[in-house]
């Protein structure tokens, strides 16, 4: 009896004290090194460019959005706007740091002299509690699409499974579909029941937008509406858009309708696109959720150029 409590004091002992093999992947996950990165943007000193919260998270944490305004803004008929959507879903890395690293392109591209066409909005971090819970979630891959309502202060991270998938929590063809708050796929008691969702809602309403980009990890896809129905979208416009956009990251990327692989009532996209009356895409980056190489990133760059500088500046996808 007393060797198998030695070996279970042993086994204890060395599970305390072992290395963590995520330690590296959970420092990606630091809100306040993003926020200071956010912070920094302003020693460019353009000033064009606008750093503001539209709102706080359950947590409290700011949802912060990068605005560069173009040399055409408040210039009616010429001012295109596009908003920049970093994932709702934490645990995908990359579709945080590409509009991160967009932000920091377009801030600096007038510095450079380098003009672009559209006023850009860019949101890196859309669910910054369930982004900072990355660093302590217990099992590192386990799911983390959601908001976990994570305080700051909280030290005991493990019991963080409530929460609501932030993309299935948008108004358009919203469905009640699983009433079980630890569910991984949880689209909350009602929509926009969630502060991260309300701050976009009040943000879109309040400004003008003419195109969203959301971006997600993985896929290599393009997708279009519909989220919440299989029925063929009838925007053949949409459609070429979101063609040409894939075409221009290259690397294998194709595009398809969301709910093709299976329905998603209450996403992003949809509620964009069909209450909203903007053309919005999502962009699955990569094939792996956390891809530190960025391999795909100069090609959603130049994607995002053209989208400015030729689609909506010419209003016509011919170049």
């Amino acid at each position: 009896m007393a060797f198998q409590f030695l070996l279970l004091m042993f086994f204890l002992f060395c599970s305390l004290h072992a290395e963590d093999p995520y330690k590296k992947l959970r420092e990606l996950f630091n809100f306040n090194k993003y926020e200071d990165r956010i912070f920094s943007i302003q020693d460019i000193k353009n000033p064009d460019v606008l750093i503001y919260s539209i709102g706080k998270s359950f947590g409290g944490r700011n949802i912060w959005c990068i605005e560069k305004r173009s040399r055409y803004y408040g210039i009616e008929k010429e001012d295109k706007r596009i908003l920049i959507l970093g994932t709702s879903h934490p645990i995908e890395w990359t579709a945080v740091e590409v509009p991160m690293r967009l932000a920091e392109y377009f801030a600096q591209a007038k510095m450079d002299e380098i003009e672009h066409y559209a006023t850009f909005y860019i949101i890196p971090i859309f669910n910054p509690d369930g982004f900072d819970y990355m660093r302590v979630i217990p099992v590192f891959y386990e799911s983390n699409r959601k908001n976990r309502y994570f305080n700051p202060e909280e030290k005991n991270p493990g019991i963080y499974k409530r929460g609501v998938d932030l993309n299935r929590n948008f108004s358009y063809m919203w469905k009640f579909l699983i009433a079980d708050e630890t569910s991984d796929y949880y689209q909350g008691p009602y929509p926009f029941s969630e502060p991260e969702t309300i701050a976009l809602r009040d943000f879109v309403m309040e400004n003008k937008i003419d195109f969203v980009v959301s971006m997600h990890t993985p896929g290599k896809l393009v997708q279009y509406p519909w989220s919440y129905t299989r029925e063929p979208l009838k925007d053949s416009e949409l459609i070429e858009i979101s063609r040409r956009i894939a075409s221009i990251i290259g690397n294998g990327y194709f595009t398809l309708q969301d709910a093709v692989n299976y329905e998603k009532p209450g996403s992003e996209i949809d509620w964009f696109y069909g209450e909203m009356r903007i053309k919005a895409i999502r962009i699955e980056i990569g094939k792996d959720l956390i891809d530190r190489r960025l391999g795909d990133y100069e090609g959603i760059k130049k994607a995002i150029i053209w989208l400015s500088d030729c689609y909506l500046k010419n209003d016509s996808i011919v170049e």
